[in-house]
């Protein structure tokens, strides 16, 4: 990899340029405001920079919106920093020490966690991510129960439901096993945005991409799936903290 800086000022940006065997120059903008270009390594790198140059409005355009959402993010972790989400909402965390309860349970806006030692934060989080697991189970099986329906009329069998850890998914489908695996992630979303997310998974049994039946099938049956969509990334980006 070549790293390089471009520019001056606010204006001033790194660009990493990755060699891989590929026909095109590739531009991409991240999140985390990095400048990612590939490109054969027969490619002259006068070629390259030309190439970023042209882009170059381009780029910065998208520079200061990944840092205005950077912004964003940072005051949000701000003014919840005590706080964790749950259900699209944010609540406080209590600790009391554990005599044999259960992990945790809700009251109100208040997240109680039983711990052995309330000064550990690796046991803090432990419990914490135990607790959502439970939660996750429950709530995403409630969320099956009501959209089921949708699909049976089609012949669908009632499927498996498993939470899993996914970097990059909220959701799969695996049609050949009757399974749902959904992101143990979303239970921070509000129930709006998990009944979004597996009302999609269950129409792939119907529809194994995204094309038009499977749009016009889930606009029939959830006519503001775009809304909760959009709302689902906005929550994305309020999370990353």
């Amino acid at each position: 990899m070549e790293h390089y800086v471009i520019g001056e000022g606010e204006q001033e940006f790194s660009v990493t340029i990755v060699r891989k065997k590929v026909k095109n120059i590739n531009l991409r903008v991240q999140r985390d405001m990095t400048v990612i270009v590939t490109a054969d390594k027969r490619i002259e790198r006068k070629r390259i920079f030309d190439f970023v140059h042209e882009k170059r409005d381009w780029i910065l355009k998208h520079l200061h919106f990944f840092r205005e959402q950077s912004e964003r993010i940072q005051a949000v972790k701000n003014k919840h920093k005590d706080e964790i989400l749950y259900l699209g909402g944010y609540c406080s965390v209590e600790l009391k020490l554990r005599a044999g309860q259960k992990n945790g349970s809700i009251q109100g806006n208040q997240i109680v966690l039983f711990v052995r030692n309330k000064k550990n934060r690796d046991e803090y989080e432990k419990v914490l991510q135990m607790w959502y697991r439970e939660q996750a189970k429950q709530v995403f099986s409630e969320s099956l129960e009501r959209l089921y329906p949708v699909v049976e009329t089609f012949g669908v069998q009632f499927p498996t439901l498993t939470v899993r850890t996914m970097k990059s998914r909220w959701g799969s489908c695996m049609v050949q096993k009757n399974q749902i695996n959904l992101n143990l992630q979303l239970i921070k979303m509000p129930i709006s945005c998990i009944d979004y997310v597996m009302l999609h998974e269950l129409i792939h049994f119907l529809y194994p991409n995204h094309g038009t039946e499977f749009k016009s099938f889930l606009t029939k049956y959830m006519p503001d799936w775009k809304e909760r969509k959009k709302q689902l990334n906005e929550m994305i980006l309020s999370e990353e903290r």
